[in-house]
């Protein structure tokens, strides 16, 4: 059997097992390439990988469903990027960059956006940094991160165009608004499976079905609860808006699209799924290197799935 014919096995068996917990009735599929702005340790990665995979699954077995584009990119806050790249096709776009960036591209998008509880994100940022950088945890470190200017308010910052080193008040956090209304999707991070899901869904993209990716490890845990109310006192905007996010997210519900809706539960989201998993050691499916846990018999599948999807990934697909 050949690879394309055991990849296409795998997804005709997951497609039979009873996995897909959503479902949709699709009326019009969207086509614009999709644009995430990325607020580090809100899931970005989680959603980067998980529409790369979808779009990799959907060139190889239904090319003819991909959305309009024919790259993806991704954008780091100071990184500066060739004058070429915002000539390119693109289907996918994640840039930690503020508000505004896409304009510098050829064509429109669908934003989105994931949001967190500013001292939940922060706490997270700095470990993530600190094991990165193979820092020492301690008090000291932590107050020096949290106080410095590119670490407050930096979701309101970004969303609402500025640097770093903006003044925050609430002018800035009105702009932030302001320019979530012109988002596709808009979610917090405790929604974020959801969110995928449906966007999923709108472009009739593989189903993803998995576990959280680029988490810190257990030796970068410590006690944060006593910087809690000054993280939060430094972060008011923050707070604010991820409140404001949290009442008006936009799920690609059908209550606030016409061209999305809702089925029934048993039918799936695409005739295809791909599955993200946490590992000991690093692993390439489809092309996208990420790290994932052996994979347990806890997803509605049946053992035989399992073998196979394990079997597919040892191979090196």
């Amino acid at each position: 059997m050949t690879p394309s014919d055991k990849t296409e096995a795998l997804f005709r068996e997951v497609r039979n097992t009873n996995l897909f917990l959503f479902s949709r009735k699709r009326r019009v599929v969207q086509k614009k390439p999709l644009f995430l702005y990325h607020v580090p340790k809100t899931a970005g990665v989680t959603c980067g990988i998980a529409i790369n995979l979808a779009l990799k699954i959907e060139r190889a077995l239904s090319p003819q469903t991909v959305m309009e584009g024919e790259s993806e990119a991704n954008f780091e806050w100071d990184a500066i990027a060739p004058q070429e790249c915002f000539s390119k096709r693109y289907a996918f776009i994640s840039a930690w960059k503020p508000f505004g960036f896409h304009t510098k591209f050829q064509h429109d998008f669908n934003f989105f956006t994931v949001f967190r509880e500013p001292f939940a994100r922060i706490v997270s940022r700095y470990r993530y940094r600190s094991n990165l950088n193979q820092e020492k945890i301690s008090d000291d470190n932590f107050v020096e991160f949290f106080r410095a200017a590119p670490q407050q308010n930096h979701q309101t910052k970004m969303l609402a165009g500025a640097d770093d080193f903006s003044e925050t008040n609430d002018m800035l956090l009105e702009t932030a608004k302001r320019n979530l209304k012109e988002f596709f999707a808009v979610a917090v991070i405790e929604n974020v499976n959801v969110l995928l899901e449906n966007i999923l869904s709108c472009y009739d993209m593989a189903n993803v079905i998995g576990t959280r990716i680029n988490v810190s490890p257990p030796s970068t845990t410590f006690d944060w609860e006593p910087y809690r109310d000054e993280v939060l006192s430094l972060n008011r905007l923050d707070e604010e808006l991820y409140g404001h996010v949290k009442e008006n997210q936009k799920l690609c519900s059908p209550e606030e699209s016409e061209d999305f809706a809702l089925a029934q539960d048993d039918q799936p989201i695409n005739r295809y799924v791909g599955v993200l998993r946490e590992a000991n050691e690093k692993r390439e499916f489809g092309g996208l290197g990420y790290t994932t846990k052996e994979l347990e018999e806890d997803f509605r599948g049946q053992g035989s799935l399992k073998r196979h999807i394990e079997d597919w990934l040892v191979e090196g697909n």
